[in-house]
């Protein structure tokens, strides 16, 4: 299953799970107040119901997203938010262990992740989750600059061997904005009385790596990756070609051999 097929599979299991969740309250709702049809008398709330019972339904989403937009997320959501989270991070480190790599040992990379990522969100108190969000801790600063700057990296990297030099004011204006979050941040701890001086100079630390990768270190990575990568085209070439020129040395001498053997 390709790419392209993946995304429309995960697309349509999520539209999936939305849809009986809504339906799940919808029916809840409905069995616990009813709906008032009185065919005799001509009195018909049938649209009235539906439209009271589809609104309770999608309370817990409204709600959800209302508490998302005030700043009162739920933290147990979040708890389990940062749980999805740790566990992508730490499958995708797993998947460079040598031992552990590519489509192999899938289950026992599978159980890895989830046994530490659940060791490693369990015993999260809520001032914890609270300090998590608003970047007080060393876990937080990783969410917030460090794992977002080893995305843009990488991100700049492929938008410009996929698109060439055009994207690079792009890529500035995405990373100037990266920049001021990370001053924002840092102004705030700073004005809150909340930051420590390891949590200073690693904000300190992303802001200058930042600059200096946007000014000055995109175009030398960007062209050591592009000659590593005709590099290694030229070598495969090379390899393929030497593979043909023995495999026809090898045919010719076997045709001559059989040739020989005949007496043709």
């Amino acid at each position: 299953m390709d790419k392209k097929r993946y995304k429309i599979f995960f697309s349509l299991v999520f539209i999936l799970l939305i849809l009986s969740f809504i339906t799940l309250n919808f029916s809840l709702v409905s069995a616990q107040q009813g709906i008032n049809v009185d065919t005799g008398g001509g009195d018909i709330n049938f649209i009235n119901g539906i439209r009271d019972n589809f609104g309770e339904g999608t309370k817990p989403v409204t709600d959800f997203f209302a508490s998302w937009q005030s700043g009162d997320i739920d933290l147990g959501l979040a708890k389990l938010l940062f749980l999805i989270l740790i566990a992508l991070v730490i499958y995708s480190v797993i998947e460079t262990i040598p031992f552990l790599g590519k489509e192999r040992n899938v289950a026992i990379k599978v159980v890895i992740t989830a046994i530490v990522a659940f060791f490693a969100t369990a015993y999260l108190t809520p001032q914890e989750i609270y300090a998590i969000i608003l970047s007080y801790t060393s876990l937080g600063f990783v969410l917030a600059a460090l794992i977002p700057f080893v995305i843009l990296v990488f991100f700049s990297i492929t938008l410009a061997k996929e698109h060439g030099g055009g994207t690079k004011i792009f890529l500035k204006i995405v990373w100037t904005a990266f920049i001021f979050f990370l001053l924002y941040k840092l102004v705030v701890f700073w004005m809150q009385g909340n930051v420590t001086t390891t949590l200073f100079v690693g904000y300190l630390l992303m802001i200058i790596l930042s600059i200096l990768y946007i000014f000055f270190l995109q175009d030398t990575i960007i062209k050591n990756w592009f000659e590593e990568d005709v590099k290694m085209a030229k070598l495969r070439y090379q390899q393929l070609n030497k593979w043909r020129r023995e495999k026809s040395k090898r045919e010719r001498e076997e045709f001559e051999d059989y040739t020989n053997r005949v007496g043709i």
